[in-house]
């Protein structure tokens, strides 16, 4: 079985050539690559929203939720979460209560800012994952941006909380190494272009039970993340692991 542990929606200034058929879309192409699940969340409908109001978050989510029903045997769903909402928690018990299995944080606010620690805490308790934007990017991080060292604090402070680093932190090098001594936190491999020796230098530093296939579609192809792992210098198990058994393991599927 093949995963791809993210996925976005389709937004109003997104390029694309689907006219109302976008999310359908996401499930096709998916299926025309063999992936067999995708893990779908929505950041916003027109753009990309890194503060998102209450309404927008309730729309961004209602829109997966819908995704969800259409296709129940090709989507997972994660809840968007700003947890400068003062509903945040209604939010994400909606989002579970109707079946994700998990929250997406972005760039609202650090993964080692004191605002995001009952979030977790309430991930923790409603035993979901937490799928956590990392980046260090050259030029510098947003305001509110998490660094792989922001994901490793709090890694370290909540060990019970399962938790997957995107984008292998932006930086592999330096990303990697911050949550080296950390399992309970895991690394997608997602975005990015997929250069020689990423998924061998994650499986190096990590073992590749801590890595998942992630893609960032539709930003990023479906086919071209694959080669990422497809094409690695690994072993047939290890890609196996990665591609999808690792994420279904995570998920724990008789939880839900």
């Amino acid at each position: 079985m093949i995963v791809d542990a993210h996925v976005h929606l389709y937004t109003a200034d997104s390029c694309c050539m689907f006219g109302n058929h976008e999310q359908e879309e996401l499930v096709l192409r998916a299926r025309e690559n063999g992936i067999d699940r995708i893990v779908v969340s929505s950041l916003g409908q027109e753009t990309y929203l890194p503060y998102p109001s209450v309404d927008e978050i309730y729309e961004a989510n209602s829109d997966v939720l819908a995704l969800m029903k259409r296709f129940p045997e090709y989507v997972y769903g994660l809840g968007y979460i700003n947890p400068r909402n003062a509903n945040w928690r209604e939010e994400l018990l909606r989002c579970i209560g109707e079946g994700m299995i998990g929250i997406k944080l972005w760039i609202s606010a650090r993964a080692s800012d004191p605002l995001v620690f009952p979030v977790v805490e309430e991930c923790i308790s409603s035993r979901v994952i937490v799928l956590q934007h990392s980046s260090l990017n050259n030029r510098g991080n947003l305001q509110d941006e998490s660094t792989p060292f922001d994901v490793a604090c709090l890694g370290r402070r909540y060990s019970e909380a399962d938790i997957i680093m995107a984008h292998a932190g932006g930086n592999q090098q330096a990303g990697l190494k911050a949550i080296a001594d950390l399992p309970n936190v895991y690394t997608d491999v997602s975005g990015g272009y997929p250069e020689r020796g990423i998924v061998e230098k994650a499986v190096s530093l990590l073992g590749a039970k801590r890595i998942i296939f992630g893609s960032d579609a539709p930003g990023r192809s479906y086919a071209v993340q694959l080669a990422k792992v497809s094409s690695s210098q690994i072993g047939t198990r290890d890609k196996k692991l990665i591609l999808g058994d690792n994420f279904m393991e995570l998920l724990n599927d008789d939880r839900f």
